[in-house]
């Protein structure tokens, strides 16, 4: 085989990208980047976002997910794991599709219907498909990527036109040192600031910066004497109280910082719904 020139069995993917359209559900920091990506390769790129966002570049943003699927020939789903995004991706998207086209999902893994996708890939309606999430990961490596994670791994592994990936979209070395580097900064900016932008499993708080000579701001007074050298030391702090909006939960506040000797100077409240 090495002593003749072979073009056509060697060919996976015999297609020229500029004819064709990429369409990207969901266009946040990655859909955008995907989208400047698509053309810099000489696609054309339709959008769809359940808010109206400014395109990148010639991208067009089309007003319903059902003419997106109509009209791409690649579709990639960015979109975060919410109820209204499960199996936002279900037998009725698949049909809606092009045939012929391809699906990529590097969101959540929610969000694609895989019982309904391995059917539309066997059928030959979807020629192919990229999946870096699902919905049970396995929690280390090995082989536990199985039937008994989920119930249709051996079918998906089983077909010949789609590429698993181990939810690696981060593992990088450029993406670990950006993200030491941005959880750093989020630590830092929560002590010193009180913000949570960002956060997981807080709700998100975006205090500005407060001077000590500044009036009306959150800070609490803290003394204490030294009797051993006779001072009065006052320490200031700004402090965020994060608590369920429930009757009697500021009064326990209140009398935890009594029984701690720490006296409040002003108070703001910033609420988030």
């Amino acid at each position: 085989m090495a002593r003749h020139w072979v073009i056509r069995s060697f060919i996976i993917f015999p297609y020229t990208l500029l004819t064709h359209f990429t369409g990207i559900i969901g266009y946040g920091h990655i859909g955008s980047q995907l989208s400047v990506l698509a053309e810099a390769m000489g696609m054309s790129v339709i959008y769809y976002d359940v808010v109206n966002l400014m395109a990148m570049g010639t991208a067009r943003q089309v007003p319903t997910l059902e003419e997106l699927l109509r009209r791409a020939d690649f579709v990639s789903c960015h979109v975060p794991e919410l109820p209204e995004t499960r199996n936002m991706i279900g037998q009725q998207q698949l049909e809606q599709m092009k045939d012929g086209s391809y699906l990529i999902n590097a969101s959540r893994g929610s969000v694609v219907d895989i019982p309904a996708l391995i059917h539309a890939m066997r059928s030959g309606k979807i020629a192919g498909a990229a999946l870096d999430v699902y919905p049970n990961e396995p929690t280390g490596n090995g082989d536990y990527f199985n039937d008994d994670l989920n119930a249709w791994s051996s079918d998906l592994r089983s077909l010949k036109n789609v590429i698993l990936t181990p939810h690696i979209g981060g593992s990088t070395e450029e993406a670990q040192r950006a993200i030491g580097i941005e959880v750093a900064q989020a630590l830092v900016r929560y002590v010193n600031e009180g913000t949570t932008l960002g956060a997981v499993n807080l709700p998100e708080v975006n205090l500005r910066s407060l001077t000590m000579d500044e009036p009306n701001c959150a800070r609490v007074r803290y003394s204490f004497n030294t009797l051993a050298l006779g001072l009065l030391l006052i320490i200031y702090l700004q402090v965020i109280f994060i608590h369920r909006n429930v009757p009697g939960v500021l009064r326990k506040g209140n009398n935890a910082q009594t029984q701690e000797d720490v006296h409040p100077v002003d108070i703001c409240s910033e609420r988030n719904t």
